[in-house]
């Protein structure tokens, strides 16, 4: 997770210098909900439980949100950062998908909440959908959340001395 943490603030670097470039957003989504992903896969062995189920244990839960909230919460921020510089940002939107994905998981003991949570992570799903299907750069058979195009980065030149 070192290098999460490194990869994490060289891109809150770049957002600082530039504000406007998406990749950096979207960098700190993965990274985000890499951490979430990986804390909760970590807990859920703990409690015995497949990937695909919510925990009941209301403390499992409760450790859990604390240890993912702040987490997802950055994750959400910068992957709809992200999608509104890039409005048809697929691999964002696919992101967004996994990450309201892992806040239903700690919405367990919330039923309503878990399922709008699910509600939202399938329309950014079916989102992503529709964006990568009018990208003529993607081949047949290609996961969504690869980058099919490659952004150029622009910054600015003097911030680079």
């Amino acid at each position: 997770m070192e290098k999460f943490d490194d990869a994490y603030e060289y891109n809150h670097t770049l957002i600082d210098l530039a504000p406007d470039i998406p990749d950096s957003y979207y960098a700190i989504g993965v990274i985000e909900w890499t951490k979430t992903y990986k804390l909760r896969m970590d807990r859920i062995g703990l409690v015995h439980q497949s990937q695909d189920e919510f925990t009941t244990d209301a403390t499992a839960c409760e450790q859990l949100r604390n240890t993912n909230a702040a987490h997802i919460q950055s994750g959400i921020s910068a992957l709809q950062k992200a999608v509104s510089l890039r409005p048809q940002d697929y691999s964002a939107m696919s992101y967004l998908n996994l990450i309201y994905r892992e806040k239903a998981h700690i919405d367990c003991t919330d039923k309503d909440a878990r399922g709008n949570d699910v509600k939202t992570a399938d329309e950014w799903i079916d989102r992503a959908m529709l964006a990568r299907s009018k990208d003529t750069n993607v081949k047949a058979g290609d996961p969504i959340h690869l980058r099919d195009a490659v952004y150029e980065l622009k910054l600015p030149t003097e911030t680079l001395d």
